[in-house]
């Protein structure tokens, strides 16, 4: 993710609280350069709603699951 962002890209991240026991949100946060999403029906930022204003603008999306044994 810090490579994207070192070369221009948008970065967003939206984690579930599960994956919020496994890496801090802020760890995400100070890499991608923007807010964390915690599940897809936050308080909206800027009265938008975030999960369809995420959809608008993204040009890719990659869904990295973090599992434990």
């Amino acid at each position: 993710m810090h490579e994207l962002v070192k070369k221009g890209a948008d970065v967003h991240i939206v984690m579930t609280k599960a994956a919020c026991s496994f890496i801090t949100p802020y760890t995400f946060e100070v890499l991608s350069k923007n807010p964390v999403r915690i599940g897809m029906f936050d308080e909206p930022i800027n009265w938008k709603i975030e999960h369809i204003d995420l959809a608008v603008k993204m040009d890719l999306m990659v869904i990295a699951p973090a599992t434990a044994i």
